[in-house]
């Protein structure tokens, strides 16, 4: 794949010193007006590309095929395939240990593809659920897709969700920075399967499938997987906090009631800045006893 050789991407040209971006102003974005913040203060959580997009491309299209598997009743309607396939991933969840935080709690064909048809409409596309569920259902479809592959026919397709699977584990073993021979296995596991990925998209292809779609961001996975020789994209994982708005949202309107979404952001800032007084006053507080007690002590130590 030529489109995987970074010799000449102009996206090397980019890479620049600190003065040098400084006095580039049209690159900078609000949040470099801070005093003392540049572009080597933030990441921005790249693996969501890779999460929400091309993996969500492959597990999609690898729900849809196994979900069509001639194993199957042929008069299953989509949504008994889709309560089949729930039942072989809640099994494998209790094989792998994984986190009940990071499981899906139901599974329906709308999360998989928009068309109910066999021969699909519109790409495979698993959506619905959070990027850490879509990153953690890897491994369970991964053996999924080994159960029913007894005579080879899912070989590229294991191919690519084992080198998808060994791609997050490489990530999840190091912290900062990956050593030299992890960077390079970890970006050998990406081109692998991109490799596997194409063939599968070439195959549905030929086949008039709408399967294994190909998106921009399946380069821009390639990009993260040759940078992590620098630092480790995990740095940016934002799992714990991606469905933090939605819970402050949850809270706002639990104390402000009567108030509109354009109103409640005034009200809550208050309600905040209240809070952090409150809190500031009984630390000051709670350090002026701690003080006075330490010279009670002090004093009586002396006499």
């Amino acid at each position: 794949m030529a489109w995987t050789n970074f010799a000449q991407a102009p996206f090397m040209q980019l890479l620049t010193t600190l003065e040098h971006w400084q006095n580039r102003p049209s690159r900078r974005a609000p949040i470099h007006d801070y005093p003392g913040v540049t572009l080597y203060h933030h990441i921005p959580d790249i693996l969501h590309v890779c999460d929400k997009g091309s993996t969500a491309c492959i597990i999609g299209s690898t729900l849809w095929v196994v979900g069509f598997d001639a194993t199957m009743d042929d008069s299953m309607d989509t949504d008994q395939r889709a309560d089949r396939l729930m039942q072989f991933v809640n099994e494998e969840y209790v094989r792998q240990d994984v986190p009940h935080q990071h499981r899906i709690s139901k599974l329906s064909w709308s999360m998989i593809c928009t068309s109910s048809a066999k021969n699909p409409a519109a790409y495979p596309d698993f959506h619905g659920c959070k990027a850490a569920q879509i990153r953690h259902i890897v491994g369970p479809v991964r053996a999924i897709v080994e159960r029913f592959n007894n005579d080879g026919r899912y070989a590229h397709l294991e191919a690519v969700l084992r080198n998808l699977e060994k791609f997050y584990a490489i990530l999840d073993s190091y912290s900062w920075v990956l050593p030299p021979d992890a960077a390079e296995e970890c970006f050998d596991a990406v081109h692998t399967c991109c490799t596997h990925y194409c063939c599968l998209a070439r195959e549905a292809a030929e086949r008039g499938l709408k399967l294994f779609h190909i998106i921009p961001k399946f380069h821009f996975w390639l990009h993260i997987a040759w940078l992590a020789r620098f630092c480790n994209p995990k740095l940016a994982w934002c799992y714990s906090d991606e469905d933090f708005v939605g819970k402050i949202a949850q809270v706002a309107f639990s104390v402000s009631f009567g108030r509109g979404p354009l109103r409640l952001s005034v009200a809550l800032v208050r309600r905040y800045l209240v809070a952090i007084a409150l809190r500031v006053h009984r630390k000051r507080k709670f350090y002026s006893v701690a003080s006075d007690v330490a010279s009670q002590a002090r004093a009586a130590a002396r006499a």
